[in-house]
């Protein structure tokens, strides 16, 4: 039972978290409204691949610093 308490919180904070739209969220919303899903899909696909970019990127030159 306290599994399913943990993992409730868990996909309720996350929900919480991802909630605020940004302008990055407006562009994937605007281009799935305006050419469908897969094109929004697509524009949320590459905004999350470059944030992936961006934090391996910070990642390792905080372990450059450090070291």
């Amino acid at each position: 039972m306290d599994y399913l308490v943990l993992i409730g919180s868990g996909v309720l904070i996350g929900l919480i978290l991802a909630a605020p739209v940004g302008p990055v969220n407006l562009i994937c919303i605007r281009r799935a409204l305006q050419f469908g899903p897969l094109n929004g899909f697509m524009s949320g696909l590459g905004a999350a691949f470059g944030d992936g970019v961006f934090a391996a990127i910070s990642a390792f030159g905080v372990t450059a610093v450090a070291t």
